[in-house]
């Protein structure tokens, strides 16, 4: 982003640049790579007065804007040996020294989010300036959470807090009595397993429509070069092996829902020839594979297929349900596969670590926190929110709605005219552009 930047008195650069980017993170929700900011007037405009952004992108890349301050992230997709730390160590530490040695491992933690190096966040900077999405800041939320065993609200990343504000905050809950919570370790398997509170409601949701593939998260990977079916079921298994939750089954005792998690369980990757099928045609059997239920009674909850359309391209189908997976571990899946079948390929033992915490861990851990007080204060929060007579949203279709739901829906694709593409792109260029400039990265 390039702003022309007028003044009488001698402004704070830097906080007119945290301004800018705290703007652009709440009106667009997206991290600002570079803030500049330039003399006014200079600025590359038309003869009509409409800014050139790729002409001013040009100036920037080749150095040649009038700059009187900047900010401008480095991207550091690889930060090195990361800043480990425990609620351990911290109490073992002198009280003086806990916020030198917590500082540096929240800006580590940030920073590995944004993919930016640590040493340019400001600790002083509201979090919200920094570009922070939903995805991220649970990330960040769940792994302070598990390292230090301490409660952190999700509105503390969205609002002013700072990364010193927030170390405050988390030194006073780890000397504060009240404010523990259970500790997230592995537990016996000997005992029953209990469900997180989500595995509880799609469990519930599978016992009023039993069989349905409405909660079915389907993957499919278009696969190009030499590909060894073989050591990619073989690479397939060895995840499975990694993650309990792809060997669990779920069964009711007493009306009450448990997991059940089988000790060794085998994938069996079936390969089907589709000689000269296009990849429409393979996506069009994908929508059936996706298609079949499961029953949640019976491990896996997943389910694999390759399809083999030439020696040299190949569609791999991965289907999960939603009680054992969600759009973060599709992520986590697939390179984790990647990773395996490259040592496998190479006659390498897995190079990943073997995992210390497994999701029925969390699922046990979740059900001894919620308990009491917290419980008590989630309950009455949403009872308020949900009383009285609740909005329906009504929508303009051609029919009324059902009184049962159907579930039956399609998908309409279409495209607009290049008209009024282009006439949308213009007026919302005019609106934005009277203020500021923007250019593409």
């Amino acid at each position: 982003m390039v702003q022309e930047l007028e003044f009488r008195a001698k402004p704070n650069l830097e906080e007119v640049i945290a301004a800018i980017r705290q703007a652009v993170v709440e009106e667009h929700e997206v991290q600002v790579y570079a803030v500049v900011l330039i003399k006014p007037g200079t600025i590359a405009k038309t003869s009509s007065g409409k800014i050139q952004r790729r002409a001013t992108r040009a100036q920037f890349l080749a150095g040649e804007l009038g700059i009187i301050g900047s900010s401008i992230f480095d991207s550091a997709d690889d930060l090195g040996n990361e800043v480990s730390l425990s609620r351990e160590v911290i109490l073992a530490t002198p009280v003086e020294k806990r916020p030198p040695l917590l500082i540096p491992y929240l800006q580590t933690q940030i920073a590995r989010v944004l993919k930016v190096a640590p040493s340019q966040l400001n600790q002083e900077v509201p979090l919200s300036t920094l570009g922070l999405d939903s995805l991220m800041v649970f990330e960040l939320k769940n792994q302070i959470q598990v390292d230090l065993g301490v409660t952190i609200s999700i509105e503390d990343f969205f609002k002013d807090a700072s990364v010193v504000l927030l170390a405050t905050q988390i030194l006073t809950q780890l000397t504060t009595k009240t404010a523990l919570e259970p500790k997230l370790e592995p537990i016996p398997r000997s005992q029953e397993l209990p469900l997180c509170l989500a595995q509880e409601r799609l469990w519930f949701l599978d016992q009023l429509e039993p069989g349905n593939p409405f909660y079915n998260v389907p993957i499919a990977v278009h696969l190009t070069g030499e590909l060894n079916a073989v050591i990619l079921e073989q690479s397939l298994n060895e995840v499975v092996r990694r993650h309990e939750a792809l060997r669990t089954s779920f069964s009711a005792v007493e009306g009450r829902p448990i997991q059940a998690i089988a000790p060794t369980l085998k994938i069996t990757l079936p390969v089907t020839d589709l000689p000269g099928a296009t990849v429409e045609t393979a996506l069009r059997i994908a929508t059936e594979f996706a298609q079949q239920p499961f029953d949640l009674s019976q491990a896996p909850m997943l389910r694999a297929k390759l399809l083999r359309l030439t020696e040299q391209e190949h569609m791999l189908l991965l289907v999960m349900h939603h009680i054992i997976s969600d759009g973060w571990s599709i992520g986590i899946l697939i390179r984790e596969l990647a990773e395996i079948y490259e040592a496998f390929s190479d006659g390498l033992p897995s190079p990943l670590s073997e995992l210390p915490i497994q999701y029925a861990d969390f699922a046990y851990w979740q059900k001894q926190w919620l308990q009491g007080e917290v419980l008590n204060n989630q309950v009455n929060y949403w009872k308020q929110q949900l009383s009285g007579s609740l909005p329906v949203l009504q929508l303009p279709t051609d029919r009324p709605r059902p009184a049962i739901q159907t579930f039956t829906g399609k998908k309409q694709f279409f495209a607009f005219p290049k008209t009024l593409s282009t006439g949308h792109h213009k007026k919302g260029a005019e609106i934005k552009l009277r203020s500021q400039g923007l250019f593409g990265s």
